[in-house]
């Protein structure tokens, strides 16, 4: 009884004069995804409500905690100004393609060729409706399962259900399930064998600038040009500085490529398509887990080199929710989300199948749609397939120049002129005490108002006397 009296005593000591909380919202991931993280007895436990609140449970004891949490807005998206010199004609579009990456066929029991097809319906007929149709389907990886031949008919099957691939070519690069890397591959398939189960109908690629011995293609779309290339097939797996690796045959093929396309085309959007992550540019490229290789550094050095790069990449599944899958640094780079399941970074979140993945993941099916106007100037749409939607506004870019103006839309600055999310006071309700002494505090804040999302919350709990933290 004198234990609990001393915990009564104590408890009240901290709520009168210690508790100070202190909440930071970032908008990093999508409002859809609300998760929960869960800790032990001396620590803090966060939990979504089902009345725009959130609760958060602490003991007494003063330990050092750190939770996070997403937590959806609820208020009306607030769309920015589009800049002025951001001119997009969508009377005069000359070309419109769809990106897209990761169906990863058969995976954990979904129905990935259904999801596929579903997705190219609703491609299709966007790009039909707002524009003059489909020109060309950019696919960032990951066909396929487990690097099976039939695995890649049956795709094959599917996409041609569809698409015709004689009138929208299908512009691809492998990715780590489709070539044998790891034990859930099968088969040693190359580019070159993924194009002879496809067929003559699908080599719509320029045969003197290509090397599909080496996984490079290069298509030409309405004079727009498009490189897809693959990286290592053994280096998705292992820890190394500069992440997936390519051979230096692969890296001087897109360099001088590159050369020659950009001298010709100054004035043009030059689109790079391959499976990992360009290294810190878009949502999630840092992600490390495990030993496996989410990103590639060692083709920056060459893309730096030409602003009018753009580059597609899958892999990360991360959804496009999330204003950062658009990043602008020395060239333009952009995330295709997946088909057929979501990831997310590893936050220790509740409700998760795997570190990265949820176990709601097949609710999310996303890609884009790329559109150029006869003056150079593009227009990124953001497509929820799930729901058959689009996500927030479209990105929109003016044509590339030398002096790299372009660049200068969506680049890592641009969260300085964020504003901060509005966040409610905070409620404390007291809870029972347990055998040990303990009692429990519930924290209740409601949700913050932001005009995108709030990503998580940390909360720390000062000493209000002298500042002291005493958990976070």
């Amino acid at each position: 009884m004198e234990r609990i009296n001393f915990m009564k005593k104590l408890l009240a000591f901290l709520l009168a004069a210690l508790m100070i909380v202190s909440l930071v919202a970032c908008t990093q991931t999508p409002p859809e995804e609300t998760t929960d993280s869960t800790t032990t007895a001396d620590t803090t436990t966060a939990k979504e409500t089902t009345a725009d609140t959130t609760t958060s449970e602490t003991t007494t004891e003063a330990t050092t905690t750190e939770t996070t949490t997403e937590e959806e807005t609820t208020t009306e998206t607030q769309i920015p100004e589009t800049p002025v010199n951001k001119a997009f004609d969508e009377t005069k579009i000359v070309l419109t393609f769809a990106a897209i990456s990761d169906t990863q066929h058969k995976y954990s029991g979904i129905d990935t060729l259904a999801k596929l097809r579903t997705a190219l319906k609703q491609l299709k007929a966007f790009a039909a409706e707002n524009g003059n149709g489909l020109d060309a389907i950019v696919f960032a990886g990951d066909l396929v399962q487990s690097a099976k031949s039939q695995e890649v008919r049956e795709f094959k099957t599917a996409y041609e259900a569809v698409i015709d691939p004689e009138e929208t070519p299908l512009i691809f690069a492998l990715g780590n399930h489709d070539v044998k890397c790891a034990s859930y591959t099968v088969e040693d398939l190359t580019t070159d064998k993924f194009y002879e189960i496809f067929g003559a109908s699908y080599r719509a690629y320029d045969k003197e600038t290509s090397k599909v011995e080496l996984g490079c293609t290069h298509h030409v779309v309405n004079n727009y040009h498009f490189l897809s290339l693959n990286p290592i097939n053994s280096s998705y797996i292992g820890v190394g500085d500069r992440g997936t690796l390519y051979t230096e045959e692969v890296k001087a093929w897109l360099d001088e490529t590159l050369q020659t396309i950009t001298t010709e085309h100054p004035d043009h959007y030059v689109f790079v398509n391959t499976h990992p992550m360009i290294y810190d540019t878009v949502y999630g490229s840092t992600l490390v887990v495990s030993d496996h290789q989410w990103f590639t550094k060692d083709l920056t050095p060459i893309l730096e080199k030409y602003n009018q790069v753009v580059t597609f990449g899958g892999h990360l599944h991360f959804p496009l929710n999330d204003p950062k899958s658009i990043m602008q640094t020395a060239f333009t780079s952009l995330g295709c989300a997946s088909v057929t399941y979501m990831a997310i970074e590893n936050g220790g979140y509740e409700n998760m199948s795997s570190a990265t993945v949820m176990r709601d993941s097949a609710q999310y099916s996303q890609g884009l749609i790329v559109q150029l106007d006869e003056n150079g100037n593009m227009r990124i749409t953001r497509m929820d397939l799930h729901n058959e939607d689009t996500i927030e506004t479209p990105w929109e870019l003016p044509a590339p120049s030398a002096d790299g103006a372009h660049l200068t839309y969506y680049g890592k600055d641009r969260a300085n002129d964020n504003t901060a999310p509005v966040l409610s006071e905070l409620k404390a309700v007291m809870g029972n005490v347990n055998k040990t002494g303990k009692q429990q505090v519930t924290l209740e804040f409601t949700k913050a108002a932001d005009d995108e999302f709030a990503h998580h919350y940390v909360l720390t709990l000062n000493n209000k006397t002298d500042g002291t933290q005493l958990k976070q």
